[in-house]
């Protein structure tokens, strides 16, 4: 009977430090999508002065905020280092298998489609719940990080960091026709081209300031074979080289480290490092044995696999070396 009423009462305490959901909506000229927001159990209590940071999360085929959320456990961590989370959320509506449609040159441009969408939604709820509009963190998975990446582009001054989890770069294809082929075998524009195309959508106005990414990727999946994160690494690189100056001339004088990891419980995995003038501003992790599904993620959900190393983990702490 002791027992038991510990555990209630070790249960009633988890209760009481949980976040909550709400949900909202967002119409545009663009269309309508609902959205979700978890708010840490500290929301309400922090001072005027001190407004939470808001991370972005953009699900995967077949999965929706809940699902993306649970496999993820982010907003567990969100109640643990107090920020919030937007769910933007696609429906059977608008794509049959719930895919954000990152692939239609509509939503692959500033101020248009999908990616106004979005950042529609993101700016209705920092307005509503008093986020901090300068530590906006972005991250995905598959079709949701394929939108990441168009957002990265489209609106490099709208984010602290961005972290990818099996993406496509920036136009990887720009019509539905093409985009099967690219996320099995890797797109066929060069990532110095879809980097223009990318700093074309974002103004083309030098801003001195890097976008940092931390892409993670696996080594076995059928789908987003691995060949993407590559592509997406170099993609990133060049704009944040046009991002400086204007120009691709190899002024962020970049260098880079591989290091190997081999956990005793998990997948071995590579981390490569990018460096500009002293600072890492990309991070890209090769997870071997990993197919199409989160690393380290919970099982119950599908797309996840508890034996890689923890790419939640990874990606915050990379938002946390970013001002998270």
């Amino acid at each position: 009977m002791k027992q038991f009423i510990l555990t209630l009462s070790i249960l009633s305490a988890l209760q009481t430090f949980a976040g909550t959901w709400t949900e909202g909506r967002y119409m545009s000229m663009w269309g309508i999508r609902d959205y979700k927001v978890y708010l840490p159990h500290n929301y309400g209590t922090t001072s005027s002065n001190h407004k939470l940071p808001v991370i972005v999360a953009l699900h995967g085929c077949m999965q929706n905020p809940e699902v993306f959320a649970g496999g993820t456990r982010l907003n567990e961590w969100a109640d643990k280092l107090g920020f919030a989370v937007l769910y933007p959320q696609q429906t059977n509506l608008y794509n049959i298998y719930n895919c954000w449609n990152w692939f239609f040159p509509v939503n692959q441009s500033k101020h248009m489609g999908e990616a106004e969408i979005i950042m529609g939604s993101l700016k209705k709820v920092v307005k509503q719940f008093n986020f901090d509009n300068k530590k906006v963190f972005l991250l995905g998975m598959s079709a949701g990080g394929a939108m990441s990446t168009v957002l990265a582009n489209c609106y490099p001054e709208k984010f602290q960091a961005i972290g990818t989890h099996h993406a496509t770069m920036y136009k990887a294809a720009e019509d539905a026709f093409t985009a099967e082929d690219v996320v099995y075998n890797g797109s066929k524009l060069s990532p110095h081209i879809a980097a223009a195309k990318g700093y074309a959508c974002s103004g083309m106005i030098p801003r001195k300031k890097k976008l940092p990414a931390v892409i993670i990727h696996g080594s076995r999946g059928a789908v987003m074979k691995a060949v993407h994160a590559t592509q997406v690494e170099t993609q990133l690189r060049v704009f944040n080289d046009l991002l400086d100056n204007g120009l691709a001339d190899g002024s962020l004088k970049e260098e880079s480290t591989t290091q190997r990891f081999t956990p005793d419980d998990k997948y071995a995995y590579d981390l490569i490092t990018w460096k500009s003038k002293g600072k890492i501003y990309i991070k890209r992790y090769m997870i071997e044995t990993l197919g199409h599904a989160w690393s380290g993620g919970d099982n119950s959900y599908e797309f996840n696999d508890q034996n890689g190393p923890d790419a939640t983990r990874f990606i915050l702490d990379f938002f946390k070396e970013n001002g998270l």
